[in-house]
């Protein structure tokens, strides 16, 4: 059975996958990725790189994000960091640095609103 972690962070994979869809992307999920991309969508009109992340605590740490801006400036796509904490909706933002922080009590935008914006 896998862990715990595992299941979270599938199930947010999984649930931002649908959402992508339903708002006209194509999306590939790299399966038990491990690497600075766990979703790529494409759109008419936008390229997307994906990075997800499941929490259970009041804020999210993420390091070593230099590869995805890499990767997304090549591919000409937008760096997207899509976040979930406990019993709470999928969130987005564009990742702007090599690390982001993100804390439960900030002001957080759907993905599904982010997704209008661009």
């Amino acid at each position: 059975m896998p862990n715990m972690n595992y299941q979270r962070g599938y199930r947010l994979e999984h649930a931002a996958q649908k959402l992508l869809e339903a708002n006209g992307y194509k999306v590939m999920r790299a399966h038990a990725s491990k690497g600075e991309t766990d979703l790529m969508a494409v759109s008419p009109s936008n390229k997307l790189l994906v990075q997800c992340k499941k929490t259970t605590k009041d804020d999210i740490r993420v390091y070593d994000l230099e590869p995805i801006i890499r990767e997304s400036e090549k591919a000409g796509a937008i760096p997207l960091l899509v976040y979930s904490f406990l019993y709470s909706p999928v969130y987005a933002k564009t990742i702007t640095g090599g690390k982001m922080a993100v804390h439960r009590e900030e002001n957080h935008v759907t993905l599904e609103e982010y997704l209008s914006f661009i």
